[in-house]
């Protein structure tokens, strides 16, 4: 069975990350997109942090230095992954960037719960 462990992510970055799908469907040129790509990879693997890591510490009421500690390995392991992804991205081929475009897509979900408030 697989399990999903969903979290929010701001609506900009959504529509920024929706738009760049969309780029990336009409213009399928490598190496066109890694900034942009990364820079949103990033802000959303900064969210899932926080909201997985962070907020838990908030649940506990962790103290500064744990929270310090939290902080520091979320920094760390957000910039390896940006250096890695600027890598892997820039060297994508056009048939593998339709790929991970319709990946992405299908990771993209509305809030059922407030939809259509």
């Amino acid at each position: 069975m697989n399990y999903f462990l969903w979290y929010p992510i701001p609506e900009d970055t959504a529509k920024r990350l929706i738009a760049l799908l969309k780029m990336i469907r009409e213009q399928p040129i490598k190496g066109k997109y890694t900034d942009e790509f990364v820079d949103i990879a990033i802000e959303l693997t900064e969210c899932q942090f926080n909201y997985s890591l962070v907020e838990g510490l908030n649940v506990i009421d962790a103290n500064a230095f744990m929270r310090g500690v939290v902080a520091m390995g979320i920094k760390v392991t957000l910039s390896v992954t940006a250096k890695a992804l600027r890598r892997v991205f820039s060297n994508l081929s056009e048939n593998q960037l339709l790929l991970i475009a319709d990946h992405i897509e299908s990771l993209i979900h509305e809030d059922r719960r407030t939809a259509g408030r």
